[in-house]
């Protein structure tokens, strides 16, 4: 025996199935190239009772602060557990997703579910070149359609200790205590026919090119160290809200109800009041100045942030 749990050796043959190169540089720990049209170099590990699957979007470079609010549109329109992320620390993209898959959980579920977030997440990478490469990361915007049984719905969350209620729309509106100011989550149905829990920070359609550039690198930070959470933009009509939403992946359990809201609460503590604070443009740029690496760092010369950002992406210009 080699010490590690049916879990883990299941997870392994899975990936194994999908990537013959895999190598385990660690317990609990593997790398592989995926190919969906490119090679993508994939990170999978085990963390407590998290499987995670990360990849590299392109170079090494940070991204040019006005590309994040395009990512959180890009975010919106991506159905399942796949988000793009600011890797901590380096002002880098990323593709994430994450699993919950507790020891001594079903292992043939475990390993159908790890090969379905592995086609997720090369799907999505697929998806974001093509963005990229026709300069238009928003998907086109849809209705939010409730829930195909809220009452039902209202019942479990109640019964997992959530505070609920339908609204006369049919979607099922979730009080979010995060501390220091109150939150709603929106239950809705996703474009595949699933259910996302979302929490409209502010409205952003006032917000200067500045503030929706600190507002997205903040979003993005988020979305990589909260699990399950992804920072996004949500348009509707002529509004465009910027929120943190978590994908409910079985909306018949107590449970996984349970474990979205809990992850959006702590994005909600984590980043809902310096979201807020971000809406001011002077604090924005400060934010930005902080933030870029190269030559914004230490600038006096903050009136023109915004502009220099379009010049070096002149394809994801904020709308």
């Amino acid at each position: 025996m080699d010490g590690r749990s049916d879990r883990s050796r299941v997870v392994e043959n899975a990936l194994c199935a999908v990537a013959p190169d895999l190598v385990s540089v660690a317990c609990n720990d593997w790398r592989f190239v995926a190919s969906n049209g490119a090679k993508i170099g994939v990170r999978a590990r085990i963390v407590d009772d998290w499987f995670e699957l990360t990849a590299s979007t392109a170079d090494a470079s940070p991204i040019a602060p006005a590309r994040a609010w395009p990512m959180l549109q890009f975010n919106a329109g991506i159905d399942g557990p796949t988000r793009l992320a600011l890797t901590p620390g380096a002002c880098t993209t990323h593709l994430r997703a994450d699993l919950f898959i507790e020891d001594g959980a079903d292992l043939s579920h475990v390993e159908m579910r790890v090969g379905q977030v592995l086609a997720d997440l090369q799907s999505r990478f697929h998806d974001f070149h093509q963005a990229e490469d026709s300069c238009e990361l928003e998907w086109p915007p849809v209705d939010a359609a409730p829930p195909p049984d809220a009452t039902r719905l209202v019942q479990i969350c109640t019964e997992a200790g959530w505070p609920c209620s339908e609204r006369a729309s049919g979607h099922v509106a979730v009080a979010i205590d995060a501390g220091s100011a109150p939150y709603q989550a929106s239950i809705e149905r996703t474009r595949s026919g699933g259910l996302r829990a979302v929490v409209d920070l502010f409205n952003s359609s006032a917000n200067t090119p500045s503030s929706r550039a600190a507002t997205g690198l903040l979003l993005l930070g988020a979305s990589a160290v909260v699990r399950s959470v992804k920072g996004v933009v949500i348009t509707s009509d002529d509004a465009r809200n910027a929120g943190v939403a978590a994908e409910i992946e079985d909306p018949l359990s107590g449970t996984a109800v349970d474990r979205a809201l809990s992850a959006l609460t702590v994005a909600c503590r984590l980043v809902g009041r310096e979201a807020q604070a971000l809406r001011d443009d002077s604090l924005a740029r400060l934010y930005l100045a902080y933030r870029t690496p190269g030559p914004f760092d230490r600038s006096t010369d903050t009136t023109s942030i915004e502009h220099r950002e379009m010049e070096e992406s002149p394809c994801l210009q904020l709308p």
